[in-house]
């Protein structure tokens, strides 16, 4: 039987994640609470984060990378701890029982480094990936395009070689950290003869190059103003800025799907855990009829329902860190994971609205940023439906 219990390294990780929020992010928070608090005022007329804002976000982040926490899931070679990939779920996990205020920025997520930028050569890694585990820097992971969708391979973005450079033109959408970055890796066709995943290469670019340029920003429910469309129009870089080899770019990214799924799974687990403890605080001091309503049996199954979930999803996600330390292609358990994840964190965001009442519909409270973020969940990294249907091919239907 397998043992989850956190280690000495980890517990110690924990304590030290603890203390930053209650040090550096909650007294950001309280003082800048006008900014943050309803968190569209962090947003200008264009649906970009206000300059404020941003500096926020990437204070969170240089401090973090300071204390040693922001990279930490990479290797010691470029800046990391080098840690397993269940530490790094548990980690990730205890980071979100904390909520969804500035401490998501705190650990490495779409805007910081990426396992598949490891296939740098050298010097780019010292160039680009070591400050970016640092904090020092940012990043976005330009993929998806307007018409794919789900069928990430659908793409029209063209990379053709003209000497010793790339030439690279398309249109991404949904690009996370795309208004920020400091620089980025941009997914395109280099063989269009080719039908498979081998037909696509991945570029380092910076985003001060005159080929590159940020769309529209999306207004989404989680008003961040986090993702945009983004413009390559004759973007030139190097050869030496192709991550890897010439039609391994998206075969690489695919390896680390099963990880990051496993990763939404604990995002989701910790949240979940952030709601069982609100809902209990709130249960066991709102009044009604001059009781708590946590003594109400309506109240008690909501909650019991949210802990129950957090519990299997916690279980689900850690087994699929585990499997992938062993070596194992787990797509089905990952898939498992991120959909049963996303489906009962919304299902838990919902009941703790309720729990709420018309608290829970309002700014003042944090159970609603929850519901939006859960809501929004179950759709990147693959819908609901597309992991029923790996689901379904792994049982062999």
């Amino acid at each position: 039987m397998v043992d989850f219990a956190s280690s000495e390294e980890v517990s110690l990780i924990k304590q030290t994640i603890d203390d930053f929020v209650d040090q550096e992010v909650e007294p950001l928070e309280a003082e800048h609470e006008r900014l943050l608090q309803p968190d569209f005022r962090r947003l200008g007329d264009d649906g970009r984060q206000k300059p404020e804002a941003v500096e926020l976000m990437d204070e969170i982040r240089r401090k973090s990378g300071d204390a040693g926490i922001y990279g930490m899931h990479m290797p010691e070679s470029v800046g990391g701890l080098g840690l397993s990939m269940t530490e790094v779920a548990q980690i990730e996990q205890h980071v979100y029982t904390h909520g969804m205020g500035l401490n998501r920025y705190m650990f490495e997520f779409s805007p910081g480094p990426h396992p598949s930028l490891l296939n740098l050569d050298d010097e780019r890694k010292r160039q680009y990936l070591e400050p970016l585990v640092a904090g020092n820097l940012s990043a976005c992971l330009c993929i998806t395009e307007n018409s794919s969708g789900s069928d990430a391979l659908d793409m029209q973005t063209t990379a053709e070689k003209d000497g010793d450079e790339w030439v690279i033109n398309g249109t991404k959408q949904w690009i996370t950290n795309g208004p920020y970055a400091d620089f980025g890796q941009v997914f395109a066709v280099t063989d269009p003869d080719e039908s498979g995943p081998e037909k696509v290469s991945a570029f380092l670019f910076e985003t001060d190059n005159p080929g590159f340029e940020v769309g529209k920003v999306n207004q989404t429910l989680l008003n961040d103003g986090m993702q945009a469309e983004v413009q390559f129009d004759d973007l030139r870089v190097p050869e030496e800025h192709m991550i890897g080899e010439r039609g391994e770019g998206f075969l690489a990214m695919m390896d680390t799907i099963n990880a990051g799924r496993a990763r939404i799974g604990v995002r989701c687990a910790g949240l979940m855990q952030f709601l069982v403890d609100e809902t209990v605080r709130y249960a066991k001091e709102r009044l009604s009829w001059g009781k708590p309503i946590g003594k109400r049996q309506h109240v008690r199954r909501m909650i019991s329902n949210i802990a129950t979930w957090q519990a299997t999803t916690e279980n689900l996600a850690l087994r699929t860190a585990w499997l992938i330390e062993q070596g194992e292609d787990p797509a089905r358990q990952s898939a498992m994971t991120k959909y049963y994840g996303t489906e009962k964190l919304f299902e838990a965001a919902d009941f703790a609205v309720q729990v709420f009442g018309g608290n829970g519909l309002t700014y003042d409270y944090p159970v609603q940023k929850v519901f939006r973020y859960a809501r929004m969940l179950r759709i990147p990294e693959g819908t609901s439906e597309i992991q029923q249907e790996t689901i379904a091919s792994e049982l062999g239907l």
